[in-house]
């Protein structure tokens, strides 16, 4: 190798950050045969820039055209939905609560503790 080729040389962090994906995500695709890596003595890797462009553009992209790991872009209609589920199971569990016999289903029972303490503070002073 010639001395101009080692600045189209990237280390496997470097690459990361160009990709914007982790670290984890370049080995898995270095393990994968879907970019080539160099080794360079016994464990320095490093990726040529050039190998790396057509990554540029599908970033966070496995082999297939899957989503990779922890790369998964939510719509804001997807975010919205799963929101509103959300907010509806949350519903479901105060309503469940609410039908549970005991002090913690009564929805005035933190005004039933402050007059509660009020009165112990009154009886102290």
């Amino acid at each position: 190798m010639n001395a101009t080729s080692f600045d189209d040389l990237v280390s496997v962090r470097e690459a990361s950050e160009l990709l914007r994906v982790s670290e984890s995500t370049v080995w898995r695709w270095i393990n994968a045969g879907v970019v080539p890596s160099y080794r360079v003595g016994r464990k320095r890797v490093y990726l040529k820039r050039g190998d790396l462009s057509p990554k540029l553009h599908s970033k966070g992209q496995e082999p297939g055209g899957s989503p990779s790991t922890g790369e998964v872009k939510e719509t804001a209609d997807e975010i919205r939905a799963r929101a509103l589920r959300l907010l509806e199971e949350v519903r479901e569990l105060r309503a469940k609560q609410a039908a549970t016999p005991g002090w913690f289903s009564h929805p005035e029972a933190w005004e039933d503790i402050n007059e509660m303490r009020d009165e112990r503070s009154r009886e102290q002073a």
